[in-house]
């Protein structure tokens, strides 16, 4: 192996060491199915392999953590066109049987997306940051303040979440 394709890989070995569990938990969020998710991680990995000439060699962490983000994203978008485009080719299920099956999970991503709109913009940030994998050591070293001060403001979040949630469905 030639000495650029050995510090692609090793580089390649760090952003993954860096960023997988992050990625696992937004393809396994984003998919339908467990399943989904595993392929999803797959082609994401992929397409981080073959895109890494475009990340800056002296990216710093939270850029890297962007450029990831960002090649999730068009990853898990261009995954789902795809799929969308062989359902309506193939499609032999009746649309309500489908959206019965899936209006359990939407209906909870819609609640979070619902809860989140009323929190002020930083917290709501802060918050999807967390969901999204990050820890609180590095949403820490992203927003420049100590992991007890993220850990004190992701406590008040969730109980703000708490209340946003009572205040919307009635339940104590």
């Amino acid at each position: 192996m030639d000495l650029p394709e050995q510090k692609k890989k090793e580089r390649y070995n760090r952003l993954l060491h860096r960023h997988l569990r992050r990625i696992n938990t937004i393809c396994t969020f984003e998919a339908r199915s467990y399943e989904d998710g595993r392929d999803l991680v797959q082609e994401v990995m992929v397409a981080l392999w073959e895109g890494l000439e475009n990340l800056q060699s002296d990216a710093s962490l939270w850029q890297e953590a962007a450029w990831v983000r960002q090649v999730v994203t068009s990853t898990t978008i261009d995954r789902f066109r795809q799929r969308h485009r062989q359902r309506r080719e193939g499609c032999t299920v009746p649309i309500e049987q489908v959206s019965e099956l899936c209006q359990e999970e939407d209906d909870r991503t819609e609640l979070v997306k619902e809860m989140l709109a009323y929190l002020p913009p930083r917290e709501r940030r802060l918050m999807e940051e967390s969901l999204e994998g990050y820890d609180a050591d590095e949403l820490a070293q992203a927003h420049g303040v100590s992991a007890n001060i993220i850990h004190q403001r992701m406590y008040r979040i969730r109980k703000k979440m708490k209340t946003i949630y009572n205040k919307l469905y009635g339940t104590e």
